[in-house]
């Protein structure tokens, strides 16, 4: 069963750092480790958005 008293998002909220210049040898990697935290990021604020009671999405 799920945890829903820890948040699973936390750790996305770091700021990803820019991409460099000089490293165009490991650009894929970072592109994909940069895709994954924003998907991270839309995941926490969707949960956010399902947990605040003040949040009606039929109006």
């Amino acid at each position: 069963m799920l945890d829903t008293e820890t948040s699973f998002g936390d750790d996305a909220v770091d700021v990803a750092p820019p991409p460099s210049i000089d490293d165009a040898r490991g650009q894929a990697p970072n592109l994909a480790v940069r895709r994954r935290i924003e998907r991270m990021r839309e995941l926490k604020r969707l949960r956010e958005l399902l947990d605040d009671p003040d949040f009606d999405d039929l109006t």
